[in-house]
């Protein structure tokens, strides 16, 4: 799973070149949405709900380039062949679902399961230079639990290029120090005594590894670590917001508003 999470970052990541250009329009965004539902009987069916945002406008090159990398998280989710144009991918992705599905409840008549594939998208923040965009995955084709998987990504409009958390935030030893006070906190029951650090993640960690997914927002900057990320399933997900008043000097608001 973690092999995973690392591919799809890296596909999220593909395609934004330095392309420095102004923009000479502004950036439109409209969301995109595929809905399709085919079932073997009432109890079981195989569900696709997905929804993405396209960018227009502003600087062809770069926003194409934007577009890419959130239509390889498209073609990510609904487990979809990138070779086919993308409504075609779908398209037969349900088809091999459908199948798929078929085949693991023949001779069960009583049996009721479906497959579900689901992508909400929003947009964390936009104005002329920057755009932030999370995508919320979930699916579930059997086995002990659902797959959930959040990106984020925060985009330079005028290059089409992937912010770096670097530029948001220069001090990574500080800002470390402070995910891993939030991160306890985050997995600390109510009444219970705060648990070590070490006993949350991987053993391969001494300290909490930088998250591979942040955002700059209107509020702040947001953290996100994914199930099987840096800890077990059992721990779940980790959102941490960091205010630009709680981050105070360590990153410099008025350049991404």
């Amino acid at each position: 799973m973690k092999k995973h999470l690392l591919l799809l970052l890296v596909m999220f990541m593909t395609g934004p070149a330095l392309l420095w250009a102004q923009n000479t329009r502004p950036v439109k965004v409209k969301i995109q949405r595929y809905k399709a539902e085919k079932c073997v009987r009432k109890t079981a069916c195989v569900k696709m709900l997905l929804n993405w945002p396209v960018l227009s406008g502003g600087n062809a090159r770069a926003v194409e380039a934007i577009n890419d990398s959130i239509r390889n998280m498209v073609y990510f989710s609904a487990e979809a062949d990138p070779s086919l144009p993308l409504p075609r991918a779908l398209d037969t992705s349900m088809v091999y679902a459908y199948a798929m599905l078929k085949d693991q409840i023949a001779g069960m008549d009583d049996f009721g399961m479906s497959y579900e594939y689901e992508l909400e998208s929003k947009v964390l923040l936009q104005n002329q230079r920057y755009i932030s965009i999370a995508m919320s995955n979930y699916s579930f084709i059997g086995g002990a639990h659902p797959n959930t998987y959040v990106l984020f990504g925060t985009y330079d409009l005028q290059t089409g290029r992937q912010v770096r958390l670097e530029e948001v935030i220069p001090d990574t030893l500080t800002l470390r120090s402070m995910l891993e006070k939030a991160f306890i906190q985050e997995k600390t029951e109510e009444g219970q005594p705060a648990p070590a650090l070490s006993d949350i993640l991987f053993e391969e960690y001494q300290s909490l590894p930088m998250p591979l997914n942040f955002a700059v927002t209107t509020e702040g900057v947001e953290f996100y670590y994914n199930p099987y990320e840096v800890a077990a399933y059992v721990f779940g997900p980790t959102d941490i917001l960091f205010t630009w008043e709680q981050l105070g000097r360590l990153a410099d608001k008025a350049r991404w508003q």
